[in-house]
């Protein structure tokens, strides 16, 4: 981790003053030039992370930037507290699932029925859930299709 994160410390080398009248034959000393400090590169030794004793760290679920936007859209709707909750009990889920749960809870059948009056945000509301789905690695692509009950 140290030397891919600071090649110039161990790759210029330069002869130490003095060894020039040394015979050729022998093997030279080297010495490292670098504008790292001894004490940055030591700070850096100091803490350990998961990649030092090869394991690897999850990486967040989905898109971060993307999950920004839609929770804000989240936000902007008036009313439908429901819904919201939805929305905060599968954020929960997955932050359960990035910190090392059961991936399998994600895994459930998600079909859901959505009803009320025309003009109400039914189809706002399931597009809405689609993306936010996609956004938090969910759902593996970001298409949504609308079905007509009829």
């Amino acid at each position: 981790r140290i030397v891919s994160k600071y090649p110039e410390a161990f790759a210029q080398m330069s002869r130490i003053a003095g060894t020039a009248s040394a015979p050729s034959d022998g093997p030279s000393l080297m010495r490292q030039r670098s504008g790292v400090s001894i004490q940055q590169v030591k700070a850096e030794v100091a803490v350990f992370t998961a990649a030092d004793f090869g394991i690897e760290e999850r990486p967040t679920m989905g898109d971060p930037e993307m999950r920004k936007r839609v929770q804000q859209e989240v936000e902007r709707l008036t009313g439908m507290a429901n819904v919201k909750a939805f929305f905060k009990e599968l954020s929960r889920t997955v932050a359960f699932v990035e910190r090392g749960g059961d991936p399998r809870v994600l895994q459930t059948s998600l079909n859901l029925r959505l009803t009320g009056n025309p003009g109400t945000g039914k189809t706002t509301v399931a597009r809405l859930i689609g993306r936010y789905l996609y956004a938090h690695g969910v759902l593996p692509r970001d298409t949504f299709v609308e079905r007509n009950a009829l």
